[in-house]
């Protein structure tokens, strides 16, 4: 103890133990009185509370139950904790559960037991078979529910809903889509909750701007874009409603043409290379082949399964079989340490759902 701390002034002496004593106890005098002698700030008069331009669910304390008793509810259903009732013709409920911090619906309708939906639409695509049977195939074991909502949430995604876990701009064309295709069934199951998308997804605005926007109105506030996107995923009753709208048979067909068009036709209707005329879907043609493919596309991308197709097809020759370029990706999978994803791979390789017709 050769320097004193700042604003302490030590005895003299402190060679024996009683003199360190004393100066400890002096320290600690001291700071207490510093503590004492602060004064208490002035009680703030009660405020309204603010929320954040981005209220995270996982920071917000019962939700369900911000809404004022005394107020009628003027939507068709009945909210009690996380069980969500309707009252309208449609009727039935959904209840939610909390996950890590959020809300989830994992969802009740699952793709195999409506494997027929998705036939019929990819045979109106003019996908051959062994694609079809692949993209069943995925949509079944590493997909989820029709009516799922932030099962699995992808990083720094805030929204997700449907059996290909649909998030940020391919949820919006998703449910611009199902709008286009059936108006009454959408309005019926989004737009009278106050959930709807804005702007025309096919004709540009005058800003050049050609996306919709999903826009979301409740009683608490307007909100549109990612605000509107964390509105619903903060409050039950909203996402109760979009889990709802999952059930519905064009809201599904809606998602089956979004998968199509953003994950399954950009791979299978990609060249396989430029020297030749074949597309992906001509060269792999078995379905355990594509729907290893179409496996890495719902984990990781439809751009991150184009790339892994360069290199092993690099390293394998653009000539090698469906069976050989299976096998190669197994070991690019390998050697980028994706082990889990090359045992997905080998075990989608060996289920026999996918080597019948």
């Amino acid at each position: 103890m050769d320097r004193p701390a700042s604003g302490v002034t030590p005895p003299t002496q402190t060679s024996t133990d009683g003199d360190v004593f004393a100066v400890i106890d002096q320290w600690i005098r001291q700071f207490e009185l510093e503590t004492d002698s602060r004064p208490c700030p002035p009680t703030p008069k009660a405020a309204a509370p603010v929320r954040p331009p981005h209220p995270r669910p996982d920071s917000s304390a019962d939700l369900d139950n911000e809404r004022p008793r005394n107020e009628p509810d003027a939507l068709p259903l009945r909210s009690a904790g996380l069980f969500t009732s309707f009252t309208d013709t449609i009727g039935g409920s959904v209840s939610l559960a909390r996950a890590e911090g959020r809300l989830q619906h994992r969802g009740t309708i699952a793709v195999r037991g409506h494997g027929q939906a998705i036939e019929a639409v990819c045979r109106t695509a003019g996908l051959p078979d062994h694609v079809t049977r692949a993209f069943e195939f995925v949509a079944a074991w590493f997909g989820f529910p029709y009516d799922a909502v932030n099962v699995r949430l992808t990083a720094g995604q805030v929204l997700s809903w449907g059996f290909w876990g649909f998030t940020g701009e391919d949820l919006i064309r998703c449910l611009d889509e199902w709008k286009r295709a059936s108006r009454e069934t959408f309005d019926s199951y989004l737009t009278a909750y106050g959930i709807g998308v804005a702007g025309d997804g096919r004709s540009p605005r005058a800003d050049g701007d050609d996306r919709p926007t999903l826009v979301v109105t409740s009683s608490r506030r307007a909100a549109q874009g990612r605000d509107a996107e964390w509105l619903i995923a903060s409050e039950p009753s909203l996402l109760a409603v979009l889990a709802r709208a999952g059930r519905d048979p064009a809201a599904q067909k809606a998602q089956i043409e979004t998968a199509l068009a953003r994950s399954v036709n950009p791979l299978m209707f990609r060249p396989w290379s430029r020297e030749q005329g074949e597309l992906t879907l001509d060269v792999l043609t078995s379905a355990q082949a594509v729907a290893g493919l179409l496996y890495i596309a719902r984990r990781h991308g439809p751009r991150t399964a184009s790339r892994l197709v360069r290199v092993v097809t690099e390293r394998r020759g653009h000539q090698s079989p469906a069976d050989d370029w299976l096998e190669g990706l197994v070991r690019s999978l390998r050697h980028l340490n994706r082990e889990s994803e090359a045992a997905e791979v080998l075990r989608i390789a060996s289920s026999p759902e996918l080597t019948v017709a």
